[in-house]
């Protein structure tokens, strides 16, 4: 990989830090309606999401197919 390649992909991460946590304080702040929202675009943006849902306390409810966006 060039170094071209891995400013790259730097850049992308850190990006998608940001919008990550510009999600999460939305999802804070989101009448029930709208955190079903939230979650599509988190699964969207990164192939991790399971892991952000575990740290946003909703991967329980997400798996069991209990999630109504409480």
């Amino acid at each position: 990989m060039g170094i071209s390649e891995r400013r790259k992909e730097l850049r992308r991460r850190r990006h998608r830090r940001e919008k990550l946590k510009q999600l999460y304080r939305r999802f804070l702040k989101a009448p029930p309606s709208e955190k079903q929202a939230i979650l599509d675009k988190v699964r969207a943006l990164t192939p991790g999401y399971l892991d952000v849902y575990r740290n946003w306390g909703v991967l329980d409810q997400y798996l069991q197919g209990n999630w109504r966006g409480q």
